[in-house]
């Protein structure tokens, strides 16, 4: 009588067991050894990236300061400031790598902080200066909030040249998205009180395609003849 229970919690592990067994291993790609991790391809696999005909130097110089006045960018973003990899304000590897792990997921960030660094040798950064440059958006759940902000990191890297002209692929990836949900009660740097309510977000496709426009636009006037 006391084999019963014996024998049918066998079967019920047997049977876990068995659909555990059924799930396939994530492959890092082809060739790949079962349950490697995937490999850093794509640094923004959520927005199509932007191809231009020009190298990588010469599209950093070509977009850097003219981005930076660009009409088509200030009208989205107000107080916003392009940067190069070598200024201190550019995210290191360590900031990378913890903003990638925030509390709410950005894939397209956690690819580009397991980048080789070489492989950011061209990039550029524009981050908001203002410190209050917040605008609506639509969130990647369809939502729409009237306070959104994030920086951006703009990923350079070599494309295919079919014809043997150098073209280079431009990424745009959100970094630190977050929304400003109202006010409330907490300690700040003055004490306990009321604050603001800033909270992660995960990365937007709007406001990166909107980016990827500015860019085009600007590379448009300022190499013509290159693309």
């Amino acid at each position: 009588m006391f084999l019963i229970p014996v024998v049918v919690a066998a079967l019920l592990v047997a049977s876990a067991l068995g659909r555990c067994a059924c799930v396939p291993a994530r492959s890092g790609g082809p060739g790949a050894a079962p349950g490697s991790p995937a490999p850093p391809e794509k640094a923004s696999p959520q927005s199509e990236p932007l191809v231009w005909v020009g190298s990588m130097d010469c599209i950093a110089r070509a977009c850097q300061k003219p981005l930076e006045s660009a009409p088509e960018l200030r009208a989205a973003f107000s107080g916003m400031r392009v940067v190069d990899h070598r200024d201190p304000l550019f995210p290191d590897d360590a900031q990378l790598a913890l903003n990638a792990a925030r509390s709410v997921p950005n894939p397209p960030l956690a690819i580009y902080a397991a980048l080789n660094p070489d492989a950011r040798s061209f990039d550029l950064f524009l981050l908001d200066v203002s410190g209050d440059a917040y605008w609506p958006t639509v969130l990647a759940d369809g939502s729409r909030v009237d306070r959104f902000k994030c920086d951006f990191v703009l990923h350079l890297s070599p494309a295919p040249a079919p014809d043997g002209k150098p073209r280079t692929r431009i990424d745009v990836i959100e970094y630190i998205p977050r929304v400003d949900a109202g006010k409330t009660f907490g300690v700040g740097p003055h004490g306990p009180g009321p604050k603001r309510d800033i909270r992660d977000a995960a990365p937007t496709n709007q406001d990166r395609t909107t980016v990827l426009d500015a860019i085009k636009a600007v590379l448009a006037r300022e190499c013509p003849a290159s693309h």
